[in-house]
This record gives C-alpha cells, sequence and structure tokens, in this order.
C-alpha cells in the first residue's frame, strides 16, 4: 500500500499532458453540405481529403485519427432521427 499513492500521482501526472490537450477545441464545417463537429484540436489536426472523400483529422499517431464527411439531407432528418431514432 506505501506504493500506492506515489504510483497513481505518476500516472496522474502522465495523463495531465493529454487532457490539457484536450481542452483545445475548434470548429469543423463541411462548406457543400453544412456539416459541422467540434474537435479538440490539441490532440487532431485537419488533414487531407482522402479517396473517399472524407476529411482526416490526424491525432500523435498514424493509429489515431478520425474521418468526417458530410452528406445531403435528402429526408430533413434531425440529430435524434440520424442517429437510427426515426
Amino acid at each position: 500500500m506505501r506504493y500506492a499513492i506515489p504510483a497513481l500521482l505518476l500516472m496522474l501526472g502522465a495523463l495531465a499532458p493529454t487532457a490539457t490537450l484536450a481542452e483545445n477545441w475548434a470548429l469543423y464545417e463541411d462548406d457543400a453540405h453544412g456539416c459541422r463537429l467540434e474537435y479538440a484540436s490539441g490532440v487532431f489536426a485537419e488533414d487531407s481529403v482522402d479517396e473517399e472523400d472524407f476529411q482526416r483529422f490526424a491525432g500523435p499517431d498514424e493509429h489515431t485519427y478520425f474521418r468526417v464527411k458530410g452528406l445531403a439531407n435528402e429526408k430533413n432528418w434531425n440529430a435524434g432521427q440520424s442517429a437510427g431514432n426515426t
């Protein structure tokens, strides 16, 4: 038990830089469809559009990323309906 507190402090200290990076947010907006997304700009950076026309956001390593693609809202769904709650 005597090593538990120093180990916990070390672990929390290691997580602090990531938490600080996630406090900075930016807004991505697709001009064609009006798709909007807030993302942690301290963690992710806007990258290139890929071959499937998705906007890629790169993280701190090659395995950490996400992609966004706006689509036409032909059925005029709201956020609840587009999540499968029709």
